[in-house]
């Protein structure tokens, strides 16, 4: 429990030094808000049978798809730090929906 607690702080303080990079680059966002996050919940981003980034699926290419005993548990769409995700709402959906994973948007 502290590690998550750790990270999200430095998460936190991340978005605060480095918050007009993060509006700029979805990937920089992913590699230094995402990724820590995953890793501080117990996913090992560099076990590709466990975290797979761009899979390709029916319907487009998450950013990110979870999998436990071969099978997608979690897909992420990742945006740049303060895009209004709203917009992106539609393609999240079609992904879960298609491949029978849960949707929600947080």
């Amino acid at each position: 429990m502290k590690d998550i607690i750790d990270t999200l702080k430095k998460v936190r303080d991340r978005i605060q030094n480095y918050q007009e990079e993060l509006q700029n680059n979805e990937m920089l966002t992913r590699y230094v808000l995402i990724d820590p996050v995953l890793r501080a919940l117990g996913w090992d981003t560099e076990e590709s049978n466990k975290v797979v980034p761009e899979i390709n699926v029916f319907q487009g290419r998450p950013d990110y798809s979870l999998i436990c005993d071969q099978k997608i548990l979690v897909m992420i769409e990742a945006k740049a730090l303060g895009t209004d995700i709203d917009k992106f709402n539609e393609a999240g959906f079609k992904y879960c929906w298609h491949n029978k994973v849960p949707f929600g948007n947080y």
